[in-house]
């Protein structure tokens, strides 16, 4: 279970109970995008609008990555997010000769749903940012803020984030159809500088009112631009999908403010209470839910007393072929749901609605707790694992809501669970306690890495969602201080991108720092363009025991620092010899957590060996 030994309704009690009843996500009007509603077009555009009666869905972003010749991934926003777009011979391309790019605004019309994350584009459209309005810098009074700098990320389909340099870091900007752009021949993307003036703080979000754009490397608006390597033209983002408890229970303290979380945070568990200021900084919320194990000590007890012997769907309660209800005695005593029952679906939508209406709208996907973890109870009559993941995949998709499931680490093996995030609605599934975990048991309690045959599982499993374009959600549960754990920190991190692809893993880590907030420097290393890419780790192993994957760009904050390879040694017992002499240095990191002074360096010379359960991520 996501909180591990404490009872999943403390959690549920924190944020004020077990929820739901909005549907800003569901397939019929998602944010008001699809059915031919409209949206505040990003810019000027060049081009008339199709017909309504040419297509059933209209969404606009910015171009997060190509996948091939007939896909792309999109980037909706804020109540959309990532959608892959399909085009075919048919689909008409109003680019102006442009050829469609990461980090391209487009407006994309066509077939399908944004609730499945697939569109068949009719038309697409890449929207104009050229300005006809005055090239000269707003007139002094007319605005607060003036930022400058590199864009390191593009967020969304209307908003980015620059680097302001010294005293400033970085800065998240917001802009509309009604912002002056003089784009100079430049596409917002990262390593474009920007010259942005308008409304609010640095510290916060400026909302652009007049920018412009250029090639240039240096910024003089007294605020000088970093030095950096040469950039990429494609859209990079600045950290690798991140996760973490923000607020409420077990959460970063409310004393650490939204603003400087949101650079380095994708995705946030929160109480209610906070959830529509996380999403209004770009962070998104996910509703932490419990619906297959139910106990009496659960606050509120929506979800018990539906399940419990007497409640409106006990008839849920898994059952022996005997018909006797299966009991767990632990957190009070509760039930189980069975994901075979013809009521289990009702009970899931009981809790799921309860926990959204506490939300309102302010969410962007569903949690499921303990999905597929059948430990400690007998397994429900007429139970085999095919036809159990297919009704658990069922209950889930009968929610129409995006959601991720907490499974990987709940069976026999990662890769044996991957199925149950087979919903199509599903975007993905946590793996608790992958890569390194906090030891519990005897006297000692201490961190450890995982290793040997259970690291390969969980890199097979990573590797097996990614395939799938499903989010692995990697959570190791190693709780001790940050800044003295900087080798296992290293070693999860490595592990991590050994068989991970930017759009499709994510990260949580517990380690503790000063401020609360458990997000690390590392996760700034973005690693693009590998070498090889497969399924099974053990295409990565080399002669002398390690593993090494290579990457023929690795971008750290946007900053493009040449080719890497992350080298991993999963043996417990024997120490591996570096499989290549061709990077001289190596990344290594110092302090805790990216608020609390927690820093990474590429100056290191390369290591000639790893011991045992260590990892290097190597650089020229």
């Amino acid at each position: 279970a996501l909180f591990g030994a404490l009872s999943a309704s403390l959690f549920l009690a924190a944020c004020g109970g077990n929820s739901g009843v909005a549907p800003p996500l569901r397939a019929d009007n998602p944010a008001g995008l699809e059915g031919g509603a409209t949206r505040t077009s990003l810019a000027t555009s060049v081009y008339t609008p199709p017909p309504t009666s040419s297509y059933t869905v209209h969404v606009q972003g910015s171009i997060a990555s190509i996948m091939s010749a007939t896909e792309f991934l999109l980037q909706g926003g804020p109540g959309v997010g990532y959608v892959h777009i399909f085009t075919t011979s048919s689909t008409a391309k109003n680019t102006g000769g442009a050829a469609l790019a990461a980090g391209q605004s487009v407006d994309v019309y066509g077939t399908g749903t944004l609730s499945s994350g697939n569109v068949t584009a009719a038309t697409i459209n890449i929207d104009s940012a050229t300005s006809t309005s005055s090239t000269t810098p707003p007139a002094a009074g007319t605005y607060t803020a003036h930022v400058k700098g590199p864009i390191v990320a593009v967020k969304s389909a209307s908003s980015f984030q620059i680097q302001g340099g010294p005293g400033i870091g970085y800065v998240n900007v917001s802009y509309t159809s009604s912002t002056t752009k003089n784009t100079n021949g430049q596409a917002i993307a990262v390593g474009t500088i920007a010259d942005v003036y308008g409304g609010g703080t640095p510290s916060t979000t400026v909302a652009a009112t007049w920018m412009s754009l250029s090639s240039s490397t240096s910024a003089t608006s007294g605020t000088p631009a970093p030095t950096a390597a040469p950039v990429a033209s494609s859209a990079v983002p600045a950290h690798v999908l991140t996760a973490g408890l923000v607020y409420g229970y077990a959460g970063t303290p409310t004393s650490v403010a939204v603003s400087r979380m949101a650079p380095y945070i994708s995705w946030a568990q929160t109480d209610p209470n906070y959830a529509a200021q996380l999403r209004a900084a770009g962070i998104k919320v996910d509703i932490y839910m419990n619906f297959w194990r139910n106990y009496s000590s659960d606050n509120p007890a929506v979800g018990y007393t539906d399940l419990k012997p007497g409640g409106s769907h006990a008839s849920a309660e898994v059952k022996s072929c005997a018909g006797t209800v299966a009991y767990d005695s632990g957190y009070g005593g509760g039930y189980e749901g069975n994901a075979l029952s013809s009521s289990m679906a009702g009970h899931a939508a009981v809790l799921a609605n309860y926990r959204e209406s506490e939300y309102g709208s302010n969410y962007d996907a569903l949690f499921s707790d303990d999905t597929g973890a059948l430990y400690g109870l007998p397994t429900p009559c007429g139970y085999t694992d095919a036809n159990y993941k297919s009704a658990t995949n069922s209950v889930h998709a009968s929610l129409g809501k995006k959601m991720f499931v907490n499974t990987l680490n709940a069976g026999t093996s990662v890769v044996s669970q991957v199925g149950y995030a087979g919903a199509s609605n599903v975007l993905g599934a946590m793996c608790e306690g992958c890569y390194a975990y906090w030891n519990t048991s005897g006297t000692t309690k201490a961190d450890y890495a995982r290793f040997g045959s259970t690291w390969a599982d969980t890199e097979n499993g990573e590797a097996l969602m990614v395939s799938q374009h499903k989010i692995f959600w990697a959570y190791p549960r190693a709780i001790g201080d940050a800044s003295t754990e900087t080798s296992l920190r290293t070693y999860v991190y490595a592990s991590f991108l050994m068989t991970y692809d930017p759009n499709y893993a994510m990260l949580q880590e517990v380690f503790k720092t000063a401020s609360g907030f458990e997000v690390f420097p590392e996760t700034g290393l973005v690693p693009m363009n590998p070498v090889t890419t497969s399924t099974n780790v053990s295409s990565y192993l080399r002669s002398g025991g390690a593993y090494m994957r290579e990457f023929g760009a690795c971008y750290y904050r946007g900053v493009n620092k040449g080719k890497c390879a992350v080298v991993v040694n999963p043996s417990n017992t024997a120490s591996a010899s570096i499989p290549t002499t061709a990077y001289a240095h190596a990344m290594t990191l110092s302090g805790g957590g990216v608020l609390d002074g927690g820093s990474v360096a590429f100056t290191a010379g390369r290591p000639s060996s790893l011991a045992p359960e260590t990892a290097a991520i190597l650089f020229p």
